[in-house]
């Protein structure tokens, strides 16, 4: 609109011919130009389109969401991991244990000071 305005009246001109006319082809015909047109369109915007750049692996946004998380320290996670860790020990010291006794080894004199 506002480039027919820049314009020179002059320069504007109707084909005299098209202006009274009609298409006459069949309904049929103009689906399948339709359908044509709209194909071309969608194989170039397809040859166009960019593809998408998709973060896999460290830089995606819930990957760095969980890190920056699993930074935060407060009560509840320092009581887990000290809860893990005492259950790590104590599986350690009962593995240990077990080898001995399958060796028939007799427990170690200092097993009593370790901490559970």
């Amino acid at each position: 609109n506002r480039l027919l305005e820049k314009l020179p009246p002059e320069m504007i001109s109707l084909d005299s011919d098209l202006v009274g006319s009609v298409d006459e082809a069949p309904l049929a015909v103009k689906q399948a130009e339709r359908l044509e047109e709209a194909k071309r369109r969608k194989a170039e915007e397809l040859a166009n389109k960019k593809e998408k750049n998709k973060a896999r692996g460290r830089n995606t946004a819930g990957k760095r969401w969980r890190r920056k998380r699993g930074n935060v320290m407060d009560e509840r996670t320092a009581q887990r991991r000290e809860k893990i860790a005492k259950i790590h020990n104590a599986r350690k010291l009962a593995r240990e244990d077990s080898k001995r006794k399958e060796k028939g080894m007799a427990k170690d004199a200092l097993a009593r000071f370790k901490m559970l």
